[in-house]
């Protein structure tokens, strides 16, 4: 979970950059709305509640769908809804599989930093919610992992890239928070964005 913590510093150090006078123009400025949609995994890391595991994690797969408005160069909002299934942890005791959802409202600051190229840095408010997906063995103690959770601030950070001035290819990191009590999530993905 340690990269998704560092990657968010970074995202926050985008953000603060974005503000600055930065002089790259083209596609990457473009202000006004736009959609997207990445597919990626979703890692899920549990903390501890007394359960000794056998392996470590499997990654879950995720899509996402996002809309967005630039209402400047540097700055803008976003709403994302990400659905994930296939989270899994073995443990002694059994093994506990998952699946859910998450949706978020962020903040982005971006910085066109190449031709074709900006850095966005994100944060968010979510709302996470973790269902049971099939967990075998004695499954009391999986009752921590699972839930509806909010987050606060959470930050991340995509890379793009314009192929024309209105398509992008992304590519995204991020740590989601909690889902449930004990379970702390982060999402990667690869997608595209459309601006009209």
């Amino acid at each position: 979970m340690q990269r998704w913590f560092t990657t968010g510093r970074l995202g926050l150090i985008l953000m603060a950059a974005a503000g600055s006078a930065w002089s790259a123009e083209g596609p990457s400025t473009r202000t006004g709305f736009y959609v997207g949609g990445s597919i990626g995994g979703l890692e899920a890391q549990a903390r501890p509640v007394g359960l000794a595991p056998t392996e470590d994690p499997k990654i879950g797969s995720a899509g996402r769908l996002r809309v967005g408005y630039w209402v400047t160069r540097h700055w803008g909002v976003e709403a994302s809804y990400t659905g994930f299934d296939g989270l899994e942890q073995s443990f002694t005791s059994g093994v506990f599989r998952a699946r859910g959802e998450s949706v978020s409202v962020s903040g982005l600051g971006r910085l066109p930093f190449a031709d074709h190229w900006a850095l966005i840095g994100k944060v968010s408010l979510n709302s996470t919610r973790i269902r049971d997906d099939g967990s075998t063995g004695s499954t009391a103690d999986f009752d921590r992992f699972r839930g509806r959770s909010g987050n606060l601030i959470l930050p991340g950070v995509s890379l793009e890239y314009d192929l024309t001035d209105r398509l992008a290819v992304t590519l995204e990191a991020e740590a989601m928070g909690a889902g449930g009590d004990k379970l702390q999530l982060g999402y990667g993905g690869v997608g595209l964005r459309w601006s009209f």
